[in-house]
């Protein structure tokens, strides 16, 4: 019986003390409006868009940049292929090839004109112009919502 009341005890304890102290909030209508403006989850993803568009638009460009390659190759035969030849009825040996080679290659590529390469450039900038006008959209519509619903509270205060 102590076991049970013990425990009862303690889970009560626990619960009473999760309970959460409810914490009142006063906000200026301006600091209503930046508060909005930075945790609402629609210009979080607005801004998330534009850092996107600005990345497209790098990855579009450094197509058109030179580019380098290159490659190293290395090959150690541990066995040589050899052949027999009978010269004057006598027979000879004679290896074929090497025991280590390397090769190494570099090229160097420039895109110098390309339609499709101008074309998505173009695009590119036209999407980060897109993506920054929806988030001064965003923004917009926040503000509005912010001040109307303000508004609101202060006609039912």
């Amino acid at each position: 019986m102590k076991k049970h009341f013990l425990i009862l005890s303690l889970l009560l304890a626990g619960i009473l003390q999760a309970q959460e102290q409810k914490e009142s909030y006063s906000f200026s209508l301006q600091q209503a409006i930046s508060h909005a403006l930075e945790h609402n989850y629609s210009a979080i993803n607005a801004s998330r868009d534009i850092e996107a568009a600005k990345k497209k638009k790098w990855e579009t460009t450094t197509i058109g940049l030179p580019q380098i390659n290159g490659t190293v190759a290395y090959q150690n035969a541990f066995q040589i292929q050899q052949s027999q030849i009978v010269v004057n009825g006598v027979p000879n040996t004679i290896a074929f090839g090497n025991y280590n080679t390397m090769d190494a290659k570099a090229s160097l590529n420039q895109l110098i004109f390309d339609g499709s390469y101008l074309v998505g450039l173009q695009s590119a900038k036209t999407y980060l112009k897109i993506s920054e006008n929806a988030k001064v959209k965003t923004n917009q519509e926040l503000r509005e919502i912010v001040t109307n619903s303000y508004g609101n509270v202060l006609l039912a205060d």
